[in-house]
Order: structure tokens, then C-alpha cells, then sequence
């Protein structure tokens, strides 16, 4: 039985693959590749795997994304802010909420004016939406407009930020347009 159940699974991954292959998304392959993208980022590709993920993840054509806590220009920044502008799609930036960054490192100010900076070009960026997002605004990105939620590193900070975890997550429910099995990314 389990030598059967094996071979389903190598038979199913196998014709995942094969589907892939024959559909492979030219915009995204093109976002990875960008000129724009800063060496170090780019160098640490053979270990993120970016067009494996997203793709596993469902990203897809004209969708909106939002990127949580994206920092300066952030490795998945330069990657989705592009495809979103060659496809179609909206990039939202989940910038820190400043009410809740007392003790950053910079001031929240500061970040927000990097972040801004590091996507100012909208030839490779496009038209970048951003929103403070955090407890003291879960609100703020609109219910049922998003398609697919990227959060990297940061389960940990909000854990020690008492209920902070519950709101997020109760604000991620409300943005999600349907609750499919892609949506919420947790790197």
C-alpha cells in the first residue's frame, strides 16, 4: 500500500512539474532577472528559490499583493512591485505602523522615506501603494481587496507585542478577497 501511495505522490509532483514547465510565467521569470535588482538580493536567489516560491505560493497574473513590513527595499520588493506593474497587478507595501515602532532602530519616519526612496522609480516599480499597517491600524489596507499576503521575519517581533499576532491575523482574514488555499504567506 504505502509502495502504491509513493508512486501516486512521484506520478502527481511529476505532472505538477510538466504543468509548470509548459506554462512558465515570462513576467515574473523577468521581474527575477530585472537590472534592477541589487547584487546581494540577487545572489541570494540560488537559496529563495523566488520563481519556485511564488509560484507554489499561487502567485498569478493581476493580482494585488500585499508585501508585509517590506523594509527599505526588500528582497521580495524588488521581485513583486515590478510584476505587479508588468502584469497588471497592485504591489502593497504593509508599511510599520509608527505608533507601534517606539523601539526601532531608525525612526519610523526615516523608514517610511527609505522605503519610498528604494521604490521611486515607477518605470520599474509602478504606481507602489503603501498603507500603516499594524494594531493600531489593521484596518487601514480595504476588506476583500487583496489576493495573496507575503510576511517574512516578523511572527516573531509580533509575538512578544502581547495580542499583537491576533490582530494581524484578524486584519490578514478581512483583506483577502476569497480564502482559497493560497493568501497568506509566512516566511
Amino acid at each position: 500500500m504505502l509502495l502504491v501511495l509513493s508512486a501516486i505522490w512521484i506520478a502527481f509532483f511529476a505532472l505538477l512539474g510538466q504543468a509548470g514547465a509548459e506554462s512558465k510565467d515570462s513576467a515574473l521569470s523577468a521581474a527575477i532577472d530585472g537590472a534592477w535588482r541589487e547584487p546581494q538580493n540577487r545572489a541570494r536567489d540560488a537559496y529563495r528559490h523566488p520563481y519556485e516560491s511564488l509560484t507554489l505560493w499561487g502567485l498569478k497574473l493581476g493580482m494585488t499583493v500585499v508585501e508585509v513590513d517590506p523594509g527599505v527595499r526588500g528582497w521580495w520588493t524588488e521581485i513583486l512591485a515590478p510584476y505587479a506593474r508588468a502584469t497588471g497587478g497592485v504591489y502593497i507595501a504593509a508599511l510599520p505602523d509608527r505608533a507601534q515602532s517606539g523601539a526601532a532602530a531608525e525612526s519610523p519616519d526615516a523608514a517610511h522615506a527609505a522605503f519610498w526612496k528604494g521604490v521611486a522609480d515607477k518605470s520599474v516599480f509602478g504606481e507602489v501603494k503603501a498603507y500603516e499597517f499594524g494594531p493600531q491600524h489593521p484596518d487601514s489596507i480595504p476588506a476583500a481587496s487583496v489576493d495573496l499576503i507575503l510576511v517574512a521575519r516578523a511572527f516573531h517581533n509580533w509575538a512578544r507585542q502581547g495580542d499583537a499576532t491576533h490582530a494581524y491575523l484578524r486584519a490578514f482574514f478581512t483583506m483577502r478577497r476569497c480564502l482559497g488555499a493560497h493568501g497568506l504567506l509566512v516566511l
